[in-house]
């Protein structure tokens, strides 16, 4: 028996050192150095990872020499990955069964090359047509090419490609089925209030854009600002060394001709990226507009019917921006930025005739008011600013300065005549003639200061601080004319006199302070999570009614993301942040202004700001389909409302806290490329709305659901022909307290490049084939219910031409220091074939 037991050790003792020597350690010594100047990289993290399940074994980073030594003990195919900020991926495949038949103690990699993360222009071009959706843990990013652009007359019309993006026919924005949304250009914000961002767009053309970042879930570092998200608009910065540009002009006609053209300079060499951009734009269009409304008042029932009459819309656009950006060394560079946008409406004439008719016999009309109208604008904007980044170390760490200033104008008129008859007789019992002049102006100055501390163990640290101070300034004028007599509507204690004058003058004033902490789990989880302190002050003062409004309040902004990598195919992020919309500048002013005497307008000085609860799931697969589920809820609803005055059927309309609102919001988006012949995408998505407030007569209670699908197919073909198809379906929709119709439309766009190099592009298209022409638009509330159409243009054609001149040198990047943000840091960068010596 002890014999049997000598020989059961023995056997356990044999194959445990048989079992050791094939899991033998071998230890992998190696280097890595920059792919361009050969310099070997500090702190460059190195991980074994088995190829099949994806678990790591080891891992260790590079020395202040770009050293770095492992053991390793597997038989199993791994692979050995090194990642740093700023530099693609390497992975290299490490056959472990052959290493311990061989009984290979030690291997050596020695000069193992990582390439700069910026690619050269041809390689960006790829990207931009294999992945024009990418999906990140808080973002999606639509890459911009020429076949995006081949179908869209203005950058305007291209935002309405974006995924989650919906305008309506009125030019309303939501984003996932929410308003609420806060634009940056260039990763600066742009608090200039939704009219303004429109005329920006329609003023730029839409090759100037890269991309856009539709950004639903973002981080502390963002201001909490925007309750829908973020869209950030990226302008193309060619980096490529050397002089070089491009001039463009096009044009466009759909029953009026409209026209854009502008230019593009770039200059870089080792210490200057230089960049300059002019834009200008003449857009014309028609359309037909028609509506009725019924005012429901006690026992009396009122019914205004206007019929179909037409709006000849016009609008000039003019940009400049410039900015260049110097490398002081290779820790210190500062940058300087300046944009100009001017834009302008001319004169535009109306003529509308609005029929009433009263209870109970609403099929014939006993009245009427005859409109003629004439309306101008005009805005300039213009933003200012500097930055300063210092590197202090190869990790990462560093400290970012940036400084802005905004300054905004802008001046609108509207004059009215109104004719008020009698139908029976033909008789005139009123006429009136009223001027509004409104004068806006504010300026906006902002510091902010970032620090960002990367550590080889514990994860990356930022915090910053900012501060802003907005001031507004916006008078208004109305002087009525009263030919003969018109009845004067009492509204909310004040009254429109013949003449009246108001100066309102507002100022918020914002000091935010941030800390956020990131981490990789291994190869596959990242963590990231924050918190942002935000304490608003703000004073509004209207010197018509002599009365202040000052609110003072403090907030705390939570946000936390998860995103885990089952693979390098496979990946699933949950979000989750809470975020807050202040109001639009334009929608506090206290003006009230008449435009007959049964329809009024005015801002709302009283409005709070709405808060919202937001958590996302996203998924993405092979980086071709992106799935990603959106939940928010709302308090104090920002909607218009539609106030019933004293008198017969008289409404105020004006912006209120109004209700609450839950969105559930499910996308879907898919990049197919079938060969090198055809690409194809798509979107497509379901949108849950509900809006609800209090009980009882006046109480909301709406809930809508609506789907969007997007689709585009890119053809290239024989004798460097490209040909596009595109087309969208949105159906009936809520926007607010709005109810919209459905509509469709289809495009056709054919490109071809010539001569050298590709210099000149030409792109011809044909837009709004098979589109619905009549938009529907309805709202049933509070004893009102009113209904709008609007008839759209026809086809139209569109002719763009780009010639791009100067030299270009590939594979020579200005090596500046990068404002990359956490994000970035916590993807894992992209993959790479491996450079260098096995021993």
């Amino acid at each position: 028996m002890k014999k049997l037991k000598y020989l059961t050790a023995l056997a356990i003792i044999l194959s445990a050192i048989c079992s050791s020597q094939m899991l033998a350690q071998t230890v992998i010594n190696g280097n890595i150095i920059d792919a361009n100047t050969e310099k070997p990289i500090e702190f460059c993290n190195i991980a074994v990872i088995e190829e099949q399940s994806g678990k790591m074994i080891t891992g260790t980073t590079t020395d202040n020499s770009g050293k770095f030594s492992l053991k390793v003990q597997s038989t199993k195919p791994c692979l050995l990955k090194a990642t740093f900020i700023g530099y693609q991926e390497l992975s290299i495949g490490l056959n472990m069964q052959d290493f311990a038949e061989k009984k290979k103690e030690s291997v050596r990699m020695d000069n193992l090359r990582m390439a700069p993360a910026s690619e050269t222009l041809e390689e960006v071009k790829i990207i931009g047509r294999i992945k024009q959706f990418e999906m990140n843990a808080d973002r999606l990013v639509m890459n911009i090419d020429q076949a995006t652009t081949a179908t869209v007359v203005n950058a305007f019309e291209l935002l309405r490609k974006v995924p989650g993006v919906s305008i309506d026919k009125d030019e309303n924005l939501t984003l996932n089925g929410r308003s609420g949304v806060l634009f940056q250009f260039n990763g600066r914000d742009m608090k200039i209030g939704w009219e303004a961002v429109k005329a920006m767009l329609k003023g730029m053309n839409p090759a100037q854009i890269e991309r856009f970042e539709v950004i639903t879930n973002p981080s502390a570092k963002y201001d909490a600002e925007g309750t829908a998200g973020i869209i950030n608009i990226l302008m193309k910065k060619n980096q490529s060394r050397g002089f070089n540009g491009s001039i463009n002009a096009g044009g466009h006609y759909s029953e009026s001709f409209s026209a854009h053209g502008g230019i593009n300079l770039n200059y870089v060499d080792d210490k200057w990226t230089t960049s300059f951009n002019y834009d200008g734009s003449l857009f014309q269009n028609k359309i037909t507009n028609a509506s009725w409304r019924q005012v429901v008042q006690e026992s009396d029932t009122t019914l205004f019917d206007m019929p179909p009459f037409e709006v000849n819309p016009k609008f000039q656009g003019h940009n400049l921006s410039f900015s260049t950006d110097y490398l002081i060394d290779e820790n210190n560079s500062v940058g300087i930025y300046a944009a100009f946008n001017n834009n302008s409406q001319p004169e535009m004439l109306t003529s509308t005739r609005e029929n009433i008719s009263h209870s109970p016999d609403l099929s014939s009309f006993v009245s009427s008011v005859v409109y003629d109208q004439s309306n101008l604008s005009h805005g300039n904007n213009f933003l200012a600013g500097a930055n300063y980044i210092h590197k202090f170390d190869s990790l990462g760490t560093k400290l970012q300065l940036d400084l802005s200033a905004t300054a905004n104008s802008s001046l609108n008129k509207r004059n009215t005549e109104s004719r008020y008859f009698i139908l029976a007789n033909d008789s005139t019992t009123a006429r009136e003639r009223l001027k509004h002049t409104t004068n806006g102006s504010y300026q906006s100055y902002v510091a902010k200061l970032d620090f960002q501390k990367p550590t080889k163990t514990w994860g990356t640290f930022e915090a910053g601080v900012k501060v802003a101070f907005t001031s507004l300034d916006n008078s208004f004028e109305s002087v009525g004319n009263n030919l003969t007599k018109s009845t004067f509507i009492q509204k909310e204690g004040i009254v429109s006199e013949q003449s009246e004058q108001d100066n309102f003058l507002f100022s918020e004033d914002i000091v935010a302070a941030y800390l956020s902490y990131s981490k990789n789990f291994g190869m596959k989880t990242s963590l990231r999570a924050g918190l942002r302190f935000e304490h608003t002050f703000t004073e509004g003062v209207s010197q018509l009614t002599d009365s202040v409004n000052s609110n003072s309040y403090s907030d705390l902004f939570p946000s936390v993301s998860i995103n885990h990598n089952f693979n390098k195919f496979n990946s699933l992020s949950l979000s989750y942040n809470y975020r807050i919309s202040r109001p639009d500048y334009s929608q506090l002013n206290p003006f009230v202004q008449k435009t007959s005497d049964y329809i009024y307008h005015s801002g709302n000085p009283l409005l709070k700001p709405q808060y919202s609860h937001n958590l996302s799931l996203n998924y993405s697969l092979f980086y071709m389909a992106f799935l990603s589920v959106n939940y928010g809820y709302t308090d104090d609803f920002v909607s218009e409302e539609v106030v019933l005055l004293s008198g017969s059927g008289a409404v105020l309309q004006r912006p209120g806290n109004i209700a609450k609102n839950q969105n559930l919001n499910v996308g879907l988006s898919l990049v197919v490329p079938v060969g090198k012949w055809l690409f194809f995408n798509f979107f497509g998505q379901m949108n849950y709305t509900t809006v609800q407030s209090g009980s009882g007569f006046g109480a909301i209670d709406i809930e809508n659901t609506s789907y969007m699908f997007f689709a585009n197919a890119n053809f290239n073909l024989p004798k460097k022909f490209k040909f596009s198809l595109s087309g969208y379906y949105m159906s009936g929709g809520l926007w607010a307290i709005y109810e919209y119709d459905a509509s469709y439309s289809m495009n056709l766009g054919l490109s071809r490049a010539f001569l050298k190099d590709d210099r000149l592009n030409v792109n011809l298209s044909v837009n709004n084939l098979l589109a619905k022409r009549d938009i529907k638009v309805d709202f049933s509330h509070n004893g009102i219910t009113q209904s709008s159409t609007t008839h759209i243009p026809g086809v139209m054609l569109s002719l763009d031409i780009r010639y791009n001149f100067g030299s270009v040198y590939q594979n020579k990047k200005l090596s500046k220091i990068k404002t990359d943000d956490m994000d970035e840091r916590t993807k894992g960068g992209k993959g790479q074939a491996a450079q260098g010596t096995m021993k």
